[in-house]
């Protein structure tokens, strides 16, 4: 796996067991998700979300975090698609 540097536009960067590139970015909070009713995400993101969409190589993910200080947070994982 690769962890980003300040520059770069996502997290943690891996490649799959067949081959692929992972692309992760990872969103965290110390709410519980009952708490919250939107989760932020910036133009970058978004962009990363319209620029994958449609790979077969690479595929970009959100991973969104609740409750990070718990023993047992909350994890979701979002893979966008544009329409």
């Amino acid at each position: 796996y690769y962890c980003k540097r300040n520059d770069e536009r996502y997290d943690i960067e891996f490649e799959t067991e067949t081959g692929g590139k992972m692309l992760v970015e990872g969103k965290s909070t110390t709410m519980n998700k009952e708490s919250q009713e939107n989760m932020p995400i910036s133009y970058r993101e978004i962009s990363l979300v319209e620029e994958y969409s449609n790979n077969e190589e690479v595929s970009y993910v959100i991973i969104r975090i609740f409750n990070v200080n718990s023993s047992t947070p909350d994890i979701y994982i979002f893979k966008g698609h544009t329409i």
